[in-house]
């Protein structure tokens, strides 16, 4: 259909502007799309005695982008990941994150991010910036966002983009002090996400 494919050519006008998800705003005529879960990952390293690194994930998040199709700037990704479902092969060490010296998950069940703007860094690579909730204080963060693949899903036909987010974080600004002598206070931060979008494509 003539109508089907012309939002499939808009689709892929702003296939780079939903790597990253642009400032919130007013979604007028908005489509939402869900990060797949299934085929993502957050991952936080942390370096410890200043020579080793430890990697935790979060096996439970939810996300979703919101695109205007006639106002790219408008799109936004919002992310939202359950604290306490933090993971690392060491469970001691993963008792501790989840803490109150750290993450405080009992206290503070979910860390938040949300897109606010984002600008070009590059083919395909963009710097996205947004406020990060986390243990009950928000702070800004810059996330370097990169389109990694675009594909076709074999059962629909779909536009799927792979795309991640990597940054960092002082965990002092967060209210986390406890061992600074074992403990660096840079943390990094990387979410690699899936999204499927829109109609199927035109075969070919």
């Amino acid at each position: 259909m003539a109508a089907g494919n012309g939002m499939v050519r808009r689709y892929g006008r702003v296939a780079l502007v939903l790597l990253a998800g642009l400032a919130p705003g007013a979604a007028r005529a908005a489509d939402h799309f869900p990060l797949d879960p299934r085929y993502g990952r957050i991952a936080v390293t942390v370096r410890d005695l200043g020579l080793f690194h430890t990697t935790a994930t979060f096996a439970r998040f939810a996300g979703r982008l919101t695109l205007d199709l006639d106002h790219p700037g408008a799109t936004r990704i919002a992310v939202t990941v359950a604290a306490d479902s933090l993971h690392m092969s060491w469970a001691r060490g993963a008792a501790l994150m989840r803490s109150a010296a750290f993450l405080d998950v009992a206290r503070h069940k979910a860390i938040r991010f949300a897109s606010q703007a984002v600008t070009p860094d590059g083919p395909g690579r963009y710097l996205v910036r947004g406020q990060l909730e986390l243990r009950g204080v928000t702070r800004p963060i810059v996330f370097a966002a990169r389109l990694r693949e675009v594909s076709r899903d074999p059962a629909t036909g779909r536009r799927v983009e792979r795309f991640t987010l990597t940054g960092h974080l002082d965990r002092r600004d967060f209210g986390m002090t406890a061992d600074p002598l074992i403990i660096a206070n840079r943390v990094a931060l990387a979410i690699e996400a899936r999204v499927t979008l829109g109609p199927a494509l035109p075969g070919g």
